[in-house]
């Protein structure tokens, strides 16, 4: 990962290189501005759903580990939260989500 000297420096800009350096996918999302509000500036139905989907079109291909590509997204929305193409990055994922009856 190198030093970025741009606007773009801050926690998720480094965290969305540190993973691309290991070889994760990653991928720009929307984040949370003030007061809550999604930074795409549509209404969400679901408070949850707030800062959680991708801020690029086709983001299942063009999710990348490719650090100038990274740091150009991060430079240009700094806000953004950082999304990661699981299966693209070899992981694999058990979400139990207890309030759908996941425990169950």
């Amino acid at each position: 990962m190198s030093d970025w000297d741009s606007s773009g420096n801050g926690r998720l800009a480094k965290g969305a290189a540190w993973y691309a350096s290991k070889g994760w996918k990653v991928l720009p999302c929307h984040g949370v501005a003030e007061g809550g509000r999604c930074t795409c500036s549509q209404p969400h139905g679901e408070p949850k759903d707030v800062g959680k989907h991708p801020a690029i079109g086709d983001w299942n291909a063009r999710a990348t580990d490719e650090e100038g590509v990274v740091q150009t997204w991060w430079n240009n929305s700094p806000e953004h939260n950082i999304g990661v193409v699981c299966q693209k990055s070899g992981f694999f994922v058990i979400d139990i989500d207890p309030r759908s009856g996941g425990i169950d």
